[in-house]
């Protein structure tokens, strides 16, 4: 038996809805790498001063602070911090305006839908407790609970940190039974 084919309002909504979903998550990941970085910036700069002072005193072994300033220059130079922040700030923007445009209907559905998948196409691996976040932030936001996503409390924790490409999906109906 064949599922019958969504309505025309229903491929409208699911293209909405991922679109809204996928602006959510970029704003976590470009918000998550921004505070990374000025966190590791500071951190830096902190080290560095630490490191003038101690030099300055003469009392106590600069290399300590240098230590430190090596380590963070180092995380943040080598897992490209920046540059992930810029990436998710652009992917976000692109999202906004092809919702826009979503909202607009000044197009065809088939059109928006290939300019979603472009954009995917341009998107890093995705972080699968982020997105089901994300998946549920926007169901909240229209007061669907019963579709929830279940999270535990470490997923939401780590969720920028740690893929989490094997979560549990929520029961359905039919595998209760």
């Amino acid at each position: 038996m064949t599922s019958p084919q969504p309505t025309e309002n229903e491929r409208w909504y699911k293209l909405w809805f991922a679109i809204s979903k996928s602006i959510r998550y970029h704003n976590y990941r470009r918000r998550f790498y921004g505070s990374l970085d000025s966190f590791l910036t500071f951190c830096i700069l902190l080290a560095g001063s630490a490191n003038i002072t101690l030099a300055l005193n003469a009392t106590a072994p600069p290399w300590i602070p240098g230590i430190f300033v090596t380590v963070f220059a180092s995380i943040k130079l080598a897992f490209q911090i920046s540059t992930k922040t810029t990436v998710h700030t652009d992917l976000y923007r692109r999202f906004i305006q092809l919702e826009k445009r979503v909202h607009s209907k000044s197009e065809s559905i088939e059109n928006l839908h290939r300019e979603r998948l472009s954009i995917e196409a341009d998107e890093p691996p995705i972080y699968q407790a982020l997105n089901r976040l994300c998946h549920n932030e926007v169901l909240r936001t229209e007061g669907r609970f019963e579709l929830f996503e279940p999270l535990k409390f470490h997923h939401r924790l780590l969720c920028n940190l740690v893929p989490f490409t094997n979560l549990p999906r929520r029961q359905t109906q039919s595998s209760r039974s």
